[in-house]
């Protein structure tokens, strides 16, 4: 896959004949589709194929030469990579530590001067760990329920905070007093805290989309050259990835008596200014390769472009050579692919084992208890997790083996309803179906 188009090239020049370039056919080339670009396992395995190259065409001092040269660069594409990764990934958690931080500082500085009595200063500790430990709860709560990734449900962020002001308050509880400074500057610090994210996350949203409509539901406009038939397709399987896709209408050169029909292709470039259409959707059931690449040539690159390919039931696209591609099919929505819920599971795993392992004088007394007693170390380490599937389903996201199975209750194996079993286990998941297991089986 990489450099296999160079050593053909090159083999061919070696064998007397000559390298054409064919300009008169096109294909659309959905770029980063196998490979994460920017991964260090992309940077790894593309500069590995020019290292394969040389031993097989070079030798002795040109060799040694061309591969160091290669290593070089692969470690400085990698290096280059895990950076703009981390960057990507971390930029708004540390952006907004750093708020965070001066928020608690400048309130500390108010509680000084106006609210302690006699001017009192709070010791150089205040500082140097409590206002790092408040802002360290804060956005790793934020980080672990998910508002990194929601970043606009205010409902999130707020339960976020909540949770990691319940976790100050519970580590303040447990220190001695000469160490607990001030219970107000937590209370009044959650407000402002809180207020101040607000406030940065709706500017954030209103320079990304241009509008304080937290709903979403209309930034995405998007349209289908096709019929009315694969149109009403597209919707049913979008509803279930996207729900803030606003569908205009189909464009199709047959005409037809639906409200949602908008014209013929030849207007679609008028179309789409009249609309404020962003994303344009070809289905080639309606429309040959060619013709999509035109009319894609002729609006230019200011909408994204999807393709359906004839006779199937998904959607695929790429908007960017630095970007994955996004594929849409058919699904069901399964909690166990959220990263939210998989770290449910797992700070579930934790606490169960460190409860088991702690109580184990009482614990061993009991024959159920003894299991967990058993197995409390591997989960702890992550080697098993406590439920786990019943049957081998490919298709449902991967978990360690299990103490337990979600086919607890049967009596007898049926392989029908097991794999039915793991299906609504993730796709219903939640730490309460663990529990109910561990109680049950």
């Amino acid at each position: 896959m990489y450099g296999e188009d160079i050593d053909l090239s090159y083999r061919i020049t070696q064998g007397g004949w000559k390298n054409y370039y064919f300009a008169d056919t096109s294909i659309i080339h959905y770029k980063g589709e196998s490979t994460k670009k920017l991964s260090t396992n992309y940077v790894r395995v593309f500069y590995k194929a020019m290292v394969i190259f040389a031993e097989k065409h070079y030798s002795g001092r040109n060799q040694r030469l061309f591969k160091f040269f290669i290593h070089t660069a692969i470690y400085a594409r990698a290096a280059l990579a895990m950076v703009t990764n981390g960057v990507r990934k971390f930029w708004q958690p540390a952006l907004e530590a750093l708020f965070i931080f001066i928020s608690l500082y400048w309130l500390k500085g108010y509680w000084e001067e106006h609210i302690k009595r006699d001017n009192e200063i709070y010791p150089i500790e205040m500082v140097t760990i409590h206002l790092p430990y408040y802002t360290l709860s804060w956005i790793a709560s934020l980080w672990f329920i998910g508002s990194y990734k929601k970043k606009y449900d205010f409902g999130l962020l707020a339960r976020g905070i909540l949770i990691g002001t319940a976790v100050i308050s519970i580590v303040y509880g447990l220190l001695p007093d000469t160490l607990r400074y001030s219970r107000g500057i937590i209370l009044f610090g959650t407000l402002l805290v809180l207020a101040m994210l607000l406030i940065w996350r709706t500017i954030l949203h209103f320079a990304k989309y241009k509008t304080l409509d937290f709903s979403q539901r209309h930034h995405t406009k998007s349209i289908l050259v096709g019929e009315q038939s694969k149109w009403e397709q597209v919707i049913a399987m979008l509803k279930s990835y996207n729900r803030n896709y606003q569908q205009i209408g189909f464009v199709s050169d047959q005409k037809s008596r639906s409200k949602q029909w908008l014209g013929t292709c030849n207007k679609l470039k008028e179309i789409i200014k009249i609309y404020g259409i962003n994303e344009v959707i070809f289905s080639n059931d309606s429309i040959s390769t060619e013709d999509t690449m035109r009319l894609m040539n002729e609006i230019g690159p200011r909408v994204n472009y999807y393709t359906i390919p004839a006779d199937s039931n998904f959607v695929i696209g790429s908007h960017s050579k630095n970007a994955n591609g996004l594929y849409f099919g058919e699904q069901i929505e399964l909690n166990l692919s959220k990263q939210e819920y998989r770290t449910q599971k797992r700070l579930f795993d934790i606490f169960i084992s460190l409860a088991v392992l702690l109580l184990a004088p009482i614990t061993v007394l009991f024959s159920k208890s003894r299991k967990w007693l058993l197995n409390s170390g591997g989960v702890l380490l992550g080697k098993k997790t406590w439920v786990s599937y019943s049957s081998a389903l490919d298709s449902l996201p991967t978990l360690k083996n299990g103490v337990y199975r979600t086919d607890y209750e049967l009596k007898e194996e049926n392989k029908k309803f097991q794999e039915n079993l793991d299906l609504l286990y993730a796709k219903n998941y939640s730490i309460h179906k663990d529990l109910q297991v561990l109680l049950y089986s």
